[in-house]
């Protein structure tokens, strides 16, 4: 039950972030989007890892901070 209940936490906490996201709260999207890449990592769960991966490096390229997206997966 517990991984279930992480699993169902970690998805509403990246739907948070990309709603941060869209109203152009990037600071806070990208909070919101390591919370859950972390929680992904406890369980393993490496599908959502990769879309968490993803959702911030595609908020860091719309900020030009290119150079910050190969540090993404160092600091999960």
């Amino acid at each position: 039950m517990k991984l279930f209940s992480l699993k169902n936490k970690s998805f509403a906490i990246n739907n948070i972030g990309f709603v941060f996201d869209t109203h152009g709260d990037i600071a806070k999207a990208l909070e919101y989007y390591h919370q859950s890449l972390k929680i992904d990592g406890q369980i393993k769960d490496t599908l959502e890892m990769a879309t968490g991966i993803c959702n911030m490096a595609f908020v860091l390229t719309g900020q030009g901070e290119i150079k910050k997206r190969s540090n993404i997966t160092i600091n999960v």
